[in-house]
Protein backbone atom coordinates (compact mmCIF):
# COMPACT_ATOMS: atom_id res chain seq x y z
CA UNK A 1 0.00 0.00 0.00
CA UNK A 2 3.53 2.52 0.67
CA UNK A 3 5.40 3.09 -2.40
CA UNK A 4 8.91 1.66 -2.29
CA UNK A 5 10.26 5.28 -2.76
CA UNK A 6 8.67 5.84 0.78
CA UNK A 7 11.30 3.53 2.43
CA UNK A 8 15.33 4.44 1.56
CA UNK A 9 16.83 4.18 4.51
CA UNK A 10 19.47 1.33 4.90
CA UNK A 11 18.15 -2.05 6.81
CA UNK A 12 18.95 -5.24 8.14
CA UNK A 13 16.87 -6.39 6.10
CA UNK A 14 19.23 -6.23 3.36
CA UNK A 15 22.21 -7.77 5.12
CA UNK A 16 19.41 -11.10 5.58
CA UNK A 17 18.90 -10.88 1.89
CA UNK A 18 22.41 -10.63 1.12
CA UNK A 19 23.48 -13.49 3.29
CA UNK A 20 20.43 -16.16 1.98
CA UNK A 21 22.21 -15.27 -1.52
CA UNK A 22 25.34 -16.37 -0.35
CA UNK A 23 23.28 -19.45 1.19
CA UNK A 24 24.56 -22.79 -0.25
CA UNK A 25 21.04 -23.84 -0.73
CA UNK A 26 20.54 -20.75 -3.36
CA UNK A 27 23.32 -22.54 -5.25
CA UNK A 28 22.32 -22.43 -8.65
CA UNK A 29 19.20 -20.57 -8.15
CA UNK A 30 17.16 -17.43 -8.92
CA UNK A 31 16.24 -15.97 -5.48
CA UNK A 32 11.98 -14.67 -6.04
CA UNK A 33 11.28 -12.46 -3.59
CA UNK A 34 7.66 -11.44 -2.82
CA UNK A 35 5.74 -8.92 -0.22
CA UNK A 36 3.66 -11.58 1.55
CA UNK A 37 2.89 -14.99 2.87
CA UNK A 38 -0.03 -14.32 0.29
CA UNK A 39 1.96 -13.75 -2.46
CA UNK A 40 4.63 -16.61 -1.67
CA UNK A 41 1.34 -18.84 -1.96
CA UNK A 42 0.22 -17.82 -5.13
CA UNK A 43 3.99 -17.11 -7.03
CA UNK A 44 5.32 -20.17 -5.88
CA UNK A 45 2.95 -22.29 -8.58
CA UNK A 46 4.94 -20.62 -11.32
CA UNK A 47 8.04 -20.68 -10.67
CA UNK A 48 10.32 -23.90 -10.86
CA UNK A 49 11.38 -25.60 -7.41
CA UNK A 50 15.26 -26.30 -8.76
CA UNK A 51 16.03 -23.22 -10.36
CA UNK A 52 14.12 -20.66 -8.08
CA UNK A 53 13.84 -19.78 -4.34
CA UNK A 54 10.94 -18.44 -3.07
CA UNK A 55 11.19 -15.36 -0.28
CA UNK A 56 8.65 -13.65 1.44
CA UNK A 57 9.99 -9.89 2.85
CA UNK A 58 7.33 -8.97 4.79
CA UNK A 59 5.85 -5.71 3.02
CA UNK A 60 7.26 -4.01 -0.03
CA UNK A 61 8.41 -0.86 2.56
CA UNK A 62 12.27 -2.61 2.56
CA UNK A 63 12.42 -3.29 -0.90
CA UNK A 64 14.16 0.04 -2.24
CA UNK A 65 16.63 -0.47 0.29
CA UNK A 66 17.10 -4.21 -0.78
CA UNK A 67 17.58 -2.99 -4.19
CA UNK A 68 19.87 -0.11 -3.56
CA UNK A 69 21.66 -2.25 -1.68
CA UNK A 70 22.05 -4.99 -3.21
CA UNK A 71 22.02 -4.70 -7.03
CA UNK A 72 25.64 -3.62 -7.58
CA UNK A 73 26.79 -6.72 -6.54
CA UNK A 74 24.04 -9.43 -6.85
CA UNK A 75 21.24 -7.67 -9.59
CA UNK A 76 21.35 -10.92 -11.25
CA UNK A 77 21.07 -13.43 -8.29
CA UNK A 78 17.54 -12.01 -7.57
CA UNK A 79 14.26 -10.47 -8.37
CA UNK A 80 11.39 -9.19 -6.38
CA UNK A 81 7.81 -9.35 -7.57
CA UNK A 82 5.75 -5.99 -5.90
CA UNK A 83 2.24 -4.95 -5.86
CA UNK A 84 2.02 -1.51 -8.20
CA UNK A 85 -0.37 -0.22 -5.54
CA UNK A 86 -1.19 3.06 -7.13
CA UNK A 87 2.33 3.52 -9.10
CA UNK A 88 0.66 2.94 -12.13
CA UNK A 89 -1.70 5.82 -11.56
CA UNK A 90 1.08 8.04 -10.21
CA UNK A 91 3.21 7.23 -13.51
CA UNK A 92 6.03 6.45 -10.86
CA UNK A 93 8.75 4.15 -12.93
CA UNK A 94 11.32 2.05 -11.33
CA UNK A 95 14.70 1.94 -13.17
CA UNK A 96 15.77 -1.82 -11.51
CA UNK A 97 15.54 -4.20 -14.27
CA UNK A 98 14.97 -6.62 -11.66
CA UNK A 99 12.14 -5.55 -10.10
CA UNK A 100 8.18 -6.46 -11.55
CA UNK A 101 4.90 -5.00 -10.97
CA UNK A 102 1.49 -6.71 -11.09
CA UNK A 103 -0.10 -5.19 -14.04
CA UNK A 104 -3.08 -4.08 -11.42
CA UNK A 105 -3.43 -2.18 -7.85
CA UNK A 106 -2.10 -6.08 -6.31
CA UNK A 107 -1.69 -9.81 -6.98
CA UNK A 108 -5.66 -9.96 -5.41
CA UNK A 109 -6.77 -7.43 -7.98
CA UNK A 110 -4.73 -9.65 -10.75
CA UNK A 111 -6.55 -12.48 -10.01
CA UNK A 112 -9.50 -10.77 -10.46
CA UNK A 113 -11.55 -11.37 -13.24
CA UNK A 114 -15.51 -12.22 -14.34
CA UNK A 115 -15.63 -15.36 -14.49
CA UNK A 116 -13.61 -16.03 -10.46
CA UNK A 117 -16.62 -13.27 -9.70
CA UNK A 118 -19.15 -15.99 -11.30
CA UNK A 119 -17.69 -19.23 -9.60
CA UNK A 120 -17.61 -16.94 -5.97
CA UNK A 121 -21.93 -16.21 -6.59
CA UNK A 122 -22.19 -19.94 -7.46
CA UNK A 123 -20.31 -21.35 -4.91
CA UNK A 124 -21.56 -19.38 -1.95
CA UNK A 125 -25.12 -18.50 -3.43
CA UNK A 126 -25.75 -21.22 -5.95
CA UNK A 127 -26.74 -18.02 -8.55
CA UNK A 128 -25.50 -15.70 -11.11
CA UNK A 129 -25.06 -12.33 -10.60
CA UNK A 130 -23.80 -10.03 -13.18
CA UNK A 131 -23.97 -6.91 -11.78
CA UNK A 132 -21.77 -8.32 -8.47
CA UNK A 133 -18.49 -7.10 -9.91
CA UNK A 134 -19.11 -3.78 -10.53
CA UNK A 135 -21.02 -3.31 -7.68
CA UNK A 136 -18.35 -4.51 -5.51
CA UNK A 137 -15.86 -1.65 -7.59
CA UNK A 138 -18.88 0.98 -7.08
CA UNK A 139 -19.03 0.49 -3.38
CA UNK A 140 -15.82 0.82 -2.48
CA UNK A 141 -14.93 3.88 -4.86
CA UNK A 142 -14.99 6.82 -1.91
CA UNK A 143 -12.25 4.47 0.23
CA UNK A 144 -10.58 4.46 -2.84
CA UNK A 145 -9.73 7.21 -4.18
CA UNK A 146 -9.16 8.49 -1.14
CA UNK A 147 -6.41 6.05 -0.75
CA UNK A 148 -5.44 6.79 -4.07
CA UNK A 149 -5.49 11.26 -3.42
CA UNK A 150 -3.95 10.26 0.22
CA UNK A 151 -0.87 8.85 -2.15
CA UNK A 152 -0.60 11.40 -4.83
CA UNK A 153 -0.61 14.19 -2.82
CA UNK A 154 1.99 12.35 -0.12
CA UNK A 155 -0.36 12.58 2.65
CA UNK A 156 0.56 9.76 4.48
CA UNK A 157 -2.94 8.89 5.98
CA UNK A 158 -2.51 5.71 8.33
CA UNK A 159 -5.17 3.46 6.44
CA UNK A 160 -4.07 0.02 8.21
CA UNK A 161 -6.41 0.75 11.14
CA UNK A 162 -9.56 1.29 9.31
CA UNK A 163 -11.69 -1.47 9.16
CA UNK A 164 -14.09 -1.64 5.95
CA UNK A 165 -16.87 -3.37 8.29
CA UNK A 166 -17.59 -0.02 10.30
CA UNK A 167 -17.93 1.30 6.60
CA UNK A 168 -19.70 -0.85 4.54
CA UNK A 169 -22.72 -3.34 4.87
CA UNK A 170 -23.23 -4.81 1.74
CA UNK A 171 -25.86 -3.02 0.83
CA UNK A 172 -25.02 0.59 0.26
CA UNK A 173 -21.50 2.08 -1.27
CA UNK A 174 -19.39 3.51 1.51
CA UNK A 175 -20.74 7.02 2.62
CA UNK A 176 -17.78 9.67 1.57
CA UNK A 177 -18.29 12.14 4.82
CA UNK A 178 -18.64 9.28 6.83
CA UNK A 179 -15.20 7.75 5.74
CA UNK A 180 -13.69 10.71 5.85
CA UNK A 181 -15.01 11.29 9.70
CA UNK A 182 -13.92 7.76 10.25
CA UNK A 183 -10.30 8.05 9.43
CA UNK A 184 -9.30 11.29 11.33
CA UNK A 185 -11.69 9.55 14.52
CA UNK A 186 -8.74 7.84 15.08
CA UNK A 187 -5.86 9.04 17.07
CA UNK A 188 -3.36 8.03 14.58
CA UNK A 189 -4.29 10.43 11.92
CA UNK A 190 -5.65 13.00 14.01
CA UNK A 191 -2.41 15.38 12.86
CA UNK A 192 -2.62 14.45 9.66
CA UNK A 193 -3.50 17.27 6.67
CA UNK A 194 -7.07 17.66 6.62
CA UNK A 195 -8.88 15.77 3.24
CA UNK A 196 -11.77 17.56 2.37
CA UNK A 197 -14.58 16.39 0.64
CA UNK A 198 -15.58 18.71 -1.92
CA UNK A 199 -11.55 18.17 -3.06
CA UNK A 200 -12.42 14.31 -3.00
CA UNK A 201 -15.76 14.49 -5.71
CA UNK A 202 -13.49 16.56 -7.96
CA UNK A 203 -10.65 14.26 -7.94
CA UNK A 204 -12.83 11.47 -8.31
CA UNK A 205 -14.83 13.14 -11.21
CA UNK A 206 -11.76 13.98 -12.58
CA UNK A 207 -10.71 10.58 -12.93
CA UNK A 208 -13.89 8.96 -13.30
CA UNK A 209 -12.89 6.65 -16.25
CA UNK A 210 -9.72 4.65 -14.06
CA UNK A 211 -9.45 1.43 -14.47
CA UNK A 212 -11.17 -0.13 -10.91
CA UNK A 213 -8.19 -2.63 -11.30
CA UNK A 214 -5.66 -0.07 -10.56
CA UNK A 215 -7.75 2.14 -8.42
CA UNK A 216 -8.84 -0.59 -5.47
CA UNK A 217 -6.59 -2.48 -2.89
CA UNK A 218 -7.56 -5.89 -3.12
CA UNK A 219 -8.00 -6.86 0.41
CA UNK A 220 -10.44 -4.47 0.58
CA UNK A 221 -12.12 -6.21 -2.18
CA UNK A 222 -11.63 -9.26 -0.95
CA UNK A 223 -13.54 -7.80 1.87
CA UNK A 224 -16.10 -7.03 0.74
CA UNK A 225 -16.61 -9.47 -1.57
CA UNK A 226 -17.26 -11.06 1.81
CA UNK A 227 -19.29 -8.40 3.62
CA UNK A 228 -21.48 -8.70 0.04
CA UNK A 229 -21.88 -12.28 0.39
CA UNK A 230 -22.74 -12.32 3.83
CA UNK A 231 -25.76 -9.56 3.50
CA UNK A 232 -26.90 -11.42 -0.03
CA UNK A 233 -27.52 -14.87 2.65
CA UNK A 234 -24.23 -16.32 2.25
CA UNK A 235 -24.19 -17.13 5.88
CA UNK A 236 -20.85 -16.11 7.50
CA UNK A 237 -17.58 -16.09 4.70
CA UNK A 238 -13.94 -15.16 6.05
CA UNK A 239 -12.36 -12.37 4.45
CA UNK A 240 -8.86 -15.03 3.78
CA UNK A 241 -11.01 -16.90 2.59
CA UNK A 242 -12.02 -14.89 -0.77
CA UNK A 243 -8.30 -13.83 -1.55
CA UNK A 244 -7.77 -18.37 -0.69
CA UNK A 245 -10.55 -18.77 -3.19
CA UNK A 246 -8.76 -16.28 -5.87
CA UNK A 247 -5.70 -18.06 -5.61
CA UNK A 248 -7.07 -21.92 -6.37
CA UNK A 249 -8.57 -20.22 -9.01
CA UNK A 250 -5.80 -18.55 -10.44
CA UNK A 251 -3.93 -20.56 -12.87
CA UNK A 252 -0.81 -20.44 -15.33
CA UNK A 253 -2.20 -20.18 -18.29
CA UNK A 254 -4.19 -16.74 -16.59
CA UNK A 255 -0.78 -15.28 -15.50
CA UNK A 256 1.04 -15.64 -18.79
CA UNK A 257 -1.86 -13.40 -19.66
CA UNK A 258 -0.26 -10.61 -17.56
CA UNK A 259 2.16 -8.37 -18.46
CA UNK A 260 4.25 -9.43 -15.49
CA UNK A 261 5.16 -12.53 -17.07
CA UNK A 262 6.35 -11.02 -20.08
CA UNK A 263 8.72 -9.23 -18.24
CA UNK A 264 9.97 -11.95 -16.05
CA UNK A 265 10.61 -14.07 -19.88
CA UNK A 266 12.48 -11.39 -20.78
CA UNK A 267 14.61 -11.22 -18.02
CA UNK A 268 15.05 -14.80 -18.44
CA UNK A 269 16.29 -14.73 -21.93
CA UNK A 270 18.86 -11.79 -21.16
CA UNK A 271 20.33 -13.54 -18.33
CA UNK A 272 20.37 -17.23 -19.94
CA UNK A 273 18.16 -18.92 -17.06
CA UNK A 274 14.88 -20.42 -16.90
CA UNK A 275 12.97 -19.82 -13.54
CA UNK A 276 9.33 -20.28 -14.81
CA UNK A 277 7.52 -23.27 -15.14
CA UNK A 278 6.05 -24.15 -18.39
Amino acid sequence: MNSILQSLQPSSVVAGVVQMLRSPKLCNKILVIVEGEDDKKLYSCFFREDTAYLYSLGGCLQMEAVLSGCNPVYELRYIILKDADFDHLNRIVYAYPNLFLTDTHDAETMMLNEDCMKKLCYEHLCLDFPSFESDIFRDLAPLSYIKWYSSANCLKINFDIIKISNLYNGTNPIDLSFCIQTIYSNAANVAKARIVEQDILEFMEAHADIDPLLLSNGHDICECIAIKLKSMGSGNVSRNEIPRSLRLMYSMELFKQTSMYEQIVNWEVNNNCEILKN
